[in-house]
């Protein structure tokens, strides 16, 4: 069912005060229309409020405030669990579990693997070099002999499955994960 936008709204609710025999106008087109359904009296709600804008709910909320803080508490103790997961352990939707998080500012994260270079990587890399320039001078087509390959996905030791590595974090704080290997 499609709602109206607020300047919509202010136009109808207008139009309506310029010249009142358009309500009767406006309620037959939108139902038939846009199949938009109208507040019993707009004019009512406008007086009230002052605002055109739909009142609050009544009722309680659907989601009570401690499953909000159930649900924020089982990604903190584990923060590799998936929505899914979230959702099933506190007997609500997925739905419920990703809009509820993303109103606590939790968004998803995509692991980048980077390569971590320690205090000697400088001296290394700099032997690396001298080394192969000396290599170079000594045989001219040595380029050509080397096979050099992407190190996120060639691995002596094994290979890094990063389609499995996700996350969550808070704002711009991040959480240190273990990242799952095959």
């Amino acid at each position: 069912m499609a709602h109206l936008t607020v300047t919509q709204r202010i136009e109808i609710s207008l139009d309506v005060e310029i010249r009142p025999e358009l309500s009767r106008w406006y309620a037959i087109y939108l139902m038939q229309n846009m199949q938009i359904t109208l507040s019993p009296n707009p004019q009512l709600v406008r007086l009230k409020t002052g605002d055109v804008k739909d009142l609050p709910k009544s009722g309680p909320p659907k989601i009570t405030q401690d499953k909000k803080i159930d649900i924020v508490l089982s990604l903190e103790e584990n923060s590799q669990s998936t929505s899914t997961l979230v959702a099933s352990e506190n007997e609500v939707s997925q739905t419920t579990v990703l809009r509820i998080l993303r109103k606590e500012n939790y968004h998803p994260y995509k692991f980048q693997l980077v390569q971590e270079l320690s205090e000697d990587d400088t001296h290394r890399r700099l032997q690396f070099c001298k080394t192969m320039m000396n290599l170079c001078q000594t045989n001219p087509n040595l380029h050509q002999q080397i096979l050099f390959s992407d190190e996120a996905t060639f691995c002596l030791n094994g290979t890094v499955n990063r389609q499995n590595c996700s996350s969550k974090h808070i704002g711009s704080s991040k959480h240190i994960l273990n990242i799952r290997r095959n």
